[in-house]
């Protein structure tokens, strides 16, 4: 089993430590309509916290790893309106014309 993500309820969340390159995880998220990358070491703290840092949850909080280029990794996510990236993205963005919510770590 694949420890790096999480999917409940058509969401796709990929933990803190999380860094490799999307292409061998398409075929996981194709009918994802949400993917998030944690900042946080549960994804149930996500709900509480939508990504950001609470002092409620200071001992959960980690700062995600996830920095690789997306390249053409999200182009068939054709029902895909939010990404959420963790703390250290910092990669161009490119072809994510359908996306509706768009949000970046602290």
């Amino acid at each position: 089993m694949d420890t790096n993500y999480h999917i409940e309820d058509g969401c796709i969340y990929f933990n803190y430590k999380f860094n490799k390159p999307l292409d061998n995880y398409t075929h996981v998220m194709k009918n994802c309509t949400q993917i998030i990358f944690l900042n946080y070491d549960d994804y149930t703290s996500y709900n509480e916290t939508e990504n950001k840092y609470n002092y409620k949850y200071h001992y959960n909080y980690k700062y995600n790893k996830f920095n690789c280029p997306l390249e053409n990794s999200l182009v068939h996510q054709t029902q895909l309106p939010q990404l959420v990236f963790g703390t250290m993205f910092n990669q161009p963005l490119d072809n994510l014309t359908l996306l509706e919510q768009l949000t970046f770590g602290d």
